[in-house]
């Protein structure tokens, strides 16, 4: 084996030098033979991260005196490898550039970084070694170079292909791409002109951004062949043997053309086609204003009117109007400006577009399909054969069997369909999706878009009714400007009931005009109209109800417009037209942050826990005002309301725990009498004079008061006056102006049983002595006590 497999370091050099296997290192040398042709080369070199290396190969094994490869490192800018009469050249600054060639005279050269040349005479450059080129030329003589700073990033491979602009690329010995952005392929293909394409040998495109398919020497494709040159720019050249050269440029916005053409060995048949007879040249200036139109493949027919050109490829293809194109078996381009593109295709309207088939067996054939599309959509899937057609105006269908009928109409998905009765400008997007309404909207598998400008997005999602939503899958809006948001949601039941009601979340259902729900599996009746519920699993019966939180249930509405409470009737302010529930039966919720509403006779708005504090405030304090004036105890409860005790009242002696009928009794007031004068009645009110009578001068009457309660006292005076003929009498003794007269007198105390009794026959002492007695009259005509002494006097005479 003669190949060149590892690296080693030349002291001689000062450098890393690639050598064959048989090679020694250090500074021995050996003996090298000379491959004959082309050398196989194999090179393995390691770099640092760091370095920016260049190398130089050429295809001679190393021996004295020459230098077969040369690797150089970051600090090397200019390589080359001398082989023999010939030199591969590497030059870059930090990117690095390759040239691998072989011992021929005519050097590979590599110039500017990241640049690539292989084999003789192989140029890969971009206007200088530190320029920025990512060019390749692979091949004999092959060329790839650019400019200083134009962008580099040509490609040339094979034998003197030649890319010489900033990103041309050619493929193919001797052909060439001399634009900016031209691309040549086949062997002589040649794409002179900024973007222009050329395919095929000998192929030549020479107009801006033109595109030539096909060679000079082609075979002929049944009666129809692929051309080879084109000059005109934005042209299509397809026809065997043609020479089409568009000499003139383009005027204004029609997009006219003056050309002179020539074409040789079209073909045309039948009715008002264009006739080219094989073999003879027909020109085309632009003061004839005629058509060319040009067929592709047994029975294709291109005919029409205008300054543009037909194309139809396909068996039984037609594009019978300006600039239609038709491929495919039986496709038909019948719309100015039209493209039908695959078999069976239909693209009737102006400027429409069809693409895809008419068959869609291969998949309906699969009962795994049929049941898939029956899990996803809850409908059968249909295996009709269905041409794809875009039959209105600037209508677009892509997709096998798709159908867009509208003007304007857009149907993209096997068997999807844009149009029908209305459809205009109706989008559908997704297999087997319709948009029939105009401005209508269905993008998902077996959407549905039935109503004028409604939407329906998901799988099964359906918008059946005009400008009604559905959004989600099998979502369905079925009433007028309804909105379904949700997988199963629901908004409305017909066109006419559930307009304009909104149903979010997954099995949402508002079925009622005018109502709306959101929260999953929640439900307002068609009764409901005008409801709304936020929450899930919640049930909505009545209108106008309003119904917040999850399980919330509402009822019915009853106008409250008074009340009547312990007899008395209470009016209220305000005409109910529904409920607003938060919660349900054993499932309350509180409704906090509420703001001070009015309070005022006419006010309907909701009064907060400070103000009913507040109130109950005034209340307790009211209470115990009244407490204190009627003498009643005031309660608190627990749950902060209060309570009064009733007191006991005692009126004449009777207790009544009734304050009207203590009141009642009072004031009935009581009666007085004097002497046997009869009763008088004394109200509440009356005057009442307690006093003396008049003249009367032994007694004294004195009113006082204190603490609230008045006193009279009446008093005898200690010195009576009852005049020449007054007397005081007690039992059968009398006290007069003349003295004492009384049957008895008695004396005496009772305690010590010392009595003295003055009766008609004398004093009776009861047996007691009589002391400090005085000394009595002693003499025969006196009465006078006489006392011891006198006695004892007497006898001691």
């Amino acid at each position: 084996m003669n190949k060149i497999y590892k690296v080693i370091w030349n002291a001689t050099l000062g450098t890393w030098v690639a050598v064959s296997e048989i090679a020694k290192g250090k500074t021995k040398s050996s003996k090298v033979k000379k491959i004959v042709g082309a050398a196989t080369v194999s090179l393995i070199v390691t770099f640092s991260s760091e370095a920016s290396a260049n190398l130089a190969v050429c295809g001679t094994i190393a021996s004295s005196g020459t230098t077969g490869a040369v690797v150089g490192n970051s600090n090397s800018t200019s390589l080359d490898a001398n082989c023999g009469s010939g030199t591969a050249v590497a030059q870059a600054g930090i990117g690095g550039a390759i040239a691998i060639g072989d011992n021929q005279s005519n050097p590979t050269t590599a110039i500017g970084n990241d640049n690539l040349a292989i084999m003789s005479g192989a140029t890969a450059t971009s206007g200088g070694k530190n320029s920025t080129g990512n060019n390749i030329a692979i091949g004999h003589n092959t060329k790839a170079t650019t400019t200083l700073n134009d962008g580099g990033r040509a490609t040339a491979v094979g034998a003197f292909a030649e890319a010489t602009a900033a990103y041309t690329s050619v493929f193919g010995a001797d052909s060439k791409a001399s634009a900016v952005g031209a691309s040549a392929f086949g062997y002589g293909a040649k794409a002179i002109s900024t973007r222009t394409v050329a395919i095929g040998q000998d192929a030549y495109a020479a107009g801006t951004a033109s595109i030539a398919i096909g060679g000079a020497q082609n075979p002929k494709l049944a009666s129809g062949v692929i051309g080879n040159q084109v000059v005109g720019s934005r042209t299509l050249s397809i026809a065997t043997n043609s020479a089409t050269k568009f000499t003139g440029t383009t005027k204004g916005s029609s997009g006219q053309f003056d050309f002179d053409l020539t074409i040789v060995n079209g073909v045309a048949t039948g009715g008002t086609y264009k006739t080219l007879t094989s073999g003879v040249t027909k020109t085309l200036d632009a003061a004839a204003a005629q058509t060319l139109y040009q067929t592709l493949t047994t029975g294709a027919a291109a005919a029409g009117s205008g300054s543009g050109q037909g194309i139809a490829m396909g068996s039984s293809a037609l594009a019978l109007t300006t600039q239609s194109v038709s491929i495919g078996a039986d496709s038909q381009a019948l719309g100015e400006q039209s493209t039908a593109l695959g078999a069976n295709t239909r693209a009737h309207g102006d400027a429409s577009v069809a693409i895809g088939g008419d068959d869609i067996t291969a998949i309906t054939n699969i009962q795994a399909n049929k049941d898939q599309f029956k899990t996803l959509t809850g409908n059968d899937l249909s295996g009709a054969y269905v041409a794809t057609e875009s039959s209105g105006g600037g209508a677009v269908a892509i997709g096998a069997t798709a159908t867009a009928k509208g003007n304007f109409a857009t149907a993209i998905g096997m068997t999807a369909t844009a149009g029908g009765a209305g459809g205009a400008g109706g989008v559908a997007i997704g297999a087997t999706s319709v948009a029939s309404g105009d401005g209508s909207m269905a993008m998902g598998l077996n959407a549905k878009g039935v109503g004028k400008q409604s939407q329906a997005l998901g799988t099964a999602a359906q918008a059946l009714a005009e400008n009604s939503t559905a959004l989600g899958t099998k979502a369905i809006s079925q009433g007028t400007d309804a909105v379904a948001i949700g997988v199963g949601a629901v908004a409305g039941t017909s066109t006419t009931v559930g307009n304009e009601a909104v149903a979010i979340g997954s099995d949402a259902k508002a079925f009622a005009t005018g109502s709306i729900i959101v929260g999953g599996s929640s439900s307002i009746s068609a009764a409901g109209t005008n409801s709304v519920a936020i929450g899930n699993n919640i049930t909505v019966t009545n209108q106008n109800s309003v119904v917040l939180g999850a399980n919330s249930i509402d009822k019915a509405n009853v106008q409250h417009s008074n009340q009547t409470v312990n007899g008395i009737k209470y009016n209220f302010a305000g005409t109910s037209v529904g409920v607003v529930s938060i919660g349900a039966v054993g499932a309350e919720r509180q409704i906090v942050n509420v703001a001070p509403g009015e309070v005022s006779a006419t006010s309907t708005d909701a009064i907060n826990g400070s103000q009913l504090y507040q109130t109950n405030t005034a209340l307790e304090t009211a209470n115990k005002s009244l407490a204190d004036v009627i003498g009643a105890q005031v309660n608190t409860n627990p749950n902060g309301t209060s309570s009064i005790v009733a007191p006991t009242f005692n009126v004449n002696g009777k207790n009544y725990t009734n304050i009207k009928s203590a009141l009642d009794t009072l004031d009935n007031g009581w009666n007085v009498k004097s002497d046997a004068n009869p009763a008088q009645a004394v109200k509440t009110g009356d005057t009442v004079d307690i006093g003396l009578a008049t003249g009367e001068n032994n007694l004294t009457a004195t009113q006082t008061a204190s603490n609230g309660t008045t006193t009279i006292d009446f008093a005898l005076k200690k010195q009576l006056d009852l005049g020449a003929a007054g007397s005081v009498t007690t039992g059968a003794t009398s006290i007069n102006n003349i003295g004492i007269n009384t049957p008895q007198v008695k004396i005496g105390d009772v305690t010590n049983n010392t009595v003295l009794t003055s009766t008609a026959n004398g004093l009776d002492v009861g047996g007691d002595k009589i002391t400090n007695v005085g000394k009595g009259d002693v003499s025969t005509a006196s009465t006078d006590a006489i006392n011891g002494s006198q006695l004892n006097a007497a006898q001691g005479s």
